[in-house]
């Protein structure tokens, strides 16, 4: 078992992005499939069709080129945090719907979860979570929660209809195009700028 508890928010989060694709890998090399099997045959192997091994090593750079991305996303965030602090402090009319995101971990696994209702005593944020978690079991949607400033990696408010930080948001949708990219801004009240 790791001691992460340690380690620096950053190193803990590409420990995190290395599992997943640890994970990843793992699955696709031990897949049942006798093509892909460790036991098929070298003719199998050596028959592959270069296009199928292309497309294996571009989902690999574009997995990659994303984790990359949304390192430097999270990281943006965390060095813009006193600006969101300071409109959460006295926000104007206009000014909404403050979220956090923040790391929640379970054993070696974790998994990115966003919190509402954010408050600021000077010290440490609290809010509810508000997105009902799909892999760790130590938080339930609503639950109320206390977070360090360390411990954000993104945060978001809406002014004028218009998202303001979410950096991690704007990654995701920067990587879609066309109708991926529609479908993903359907699923929000607000706008990107």
């Amino acid at each position: 078992m790791f001691m992460t508890n340690r380690w620096k928010r950053s190193e803990k989060r590409a420990l995190l992005a290395g599992l997943i694709l640890f994970g990843a890998a793992l699955a696709g090399f031990f897949s049942t499939d006798s093509r892909d099997s460790l036991l098929a045959d070298r003719s199998a192997e050596k028959s592959k069709k270069k296009s199928e091994i292309r497309k294996v090593a571009g989902e690999a750079a574009a997995t990659a080129e994303f984790d990359a991305k949304m390192e430097a996303a999270m990281d943006e965030a965390s060095s813009k945090l006193d600006d969101f602090v300071a409109v959460l402090k006295k926000p104007a009319a206009s000014q909404k719907d403050f979220a956090v995101k923040y790391l929640v971990e379970q054993g070696d696994e974790g998994e990115y979860l966003w919190a509402n209702e954010v408050k600021f005593d000077g010290k440490q944020f609290t809010g509810k979570v508000a997105n009902e978690p799909q892999f760790v079991k130590t938080v339930k949607f609503g639950q109320p929660i206390t977070l360090k400033p360390e411990e954000i990696d993104d945060w978001m408010y809406v002014e004028d209809g218009k998202l303001k930080g979410g950096y991690t948001i704007r990654c995701q949708r920067n990587m879609l195009q066309g109708a991926d990219r529609k479908k993903f801004d359907e699923q929000f009240k607000f706008k990107f700028e």
